[in-house]
């Protein structure tokens, strides 16, 4: 706790490396990105290696040593993989200034708006699933099998997920709408086999609701 407290008093820096942060060319950002590997400043700084020092051992590496040597791997593999984000950044920008006069289309603003985004609600969904309150209800997600709901007006089956296609489809009956939306959002996420989702309205509509938010309210103030 005293080391994320010293780490929590101070702005937190970018984890990409300066050098790519001032570069706006694919070509110099791929030749940058070839050179020796360097930790941008926030990954230099000493609180932070002390508060994943302490993550480490409150995982239960008792040795110094040991830990100094994850810390360093850490923050090498996290240098590498917002080195590889940022070129994605900088060979889009290129891709957009070469359009020209050509309109964006629905899609084009799409992209933009999801990969700028700050979603409140930013936690994965099996962690959401875990540390739901609410009382949960056990179903079996088929392994096979596209998900597919039936229109919200239908009266019998408008909290079913049927799976696959035809006479050979699964069927999974859910305990509400929401709840039927939400298995099959999860399904064709990958999660498959057996979960337990929150039976209460409430949580579920918030939950499917709320990325929508940040993007209707941007959305307003333009």
């Amino acid at each position: 706790m005293a080391a994320f407290n010293d780490l929590a008093h101070r702005p937190i820096g970018r984890l990409v490396e300066q050098d790519l942060m001032e570069c706006h060319s694919p070509e110099k950002a791929e030749a940058i990105a070839s050179g020796p590997l360097k930790l941008s400043g926030e990954l230099c700084q000493d609180d932070r290696r002390a508060l994943d020092d302490a993550v480490f051992e409150l995982l239960g590496v008792t040795d110094p040593g040991r830990r100094r040597a994850l810390v360093t791997r850490l923050h090498e593999e996290a240098a590498r993989h917002f080195r590889k984000i940022r070129i994605v950044e900088i060979q889009k920008q290129q891709q957009r200034a070469g359009t020209g006069g050509r309109r964006f289309t629905a899609d084009d603003l799409a992209e933009d708006a999801w990969d700028a985004a700050e979603l409140s609600d930013s936690r994965p969904l099996p962690d959401w699933l875990a540390d739901e309150a609410e009382p949960k209800s056990k179903f079996i997600i088929p392994k096979s099998g596209a998900p597919s709901l039936m229109p919200p007006s239908d009266m019998y089956d408008r909290a079913a997920v049927y799976f696959g296609r035809g006479q050979r489809a699964a069927r999974v009956s859910c305990q509400s709408r929401a709840q039927a939306e939400l298995l099959s959002k999860l399904a064709a996420l990958g999660v498959r086999g057996m979960q337990r989702l929150p039976a209460g309205e409430a949580g579920l509509s918030r939950r499917l609701s709320s990325p929508r938010c940040p993007f209707r309210e941007s959305a307003e103030r333009v």
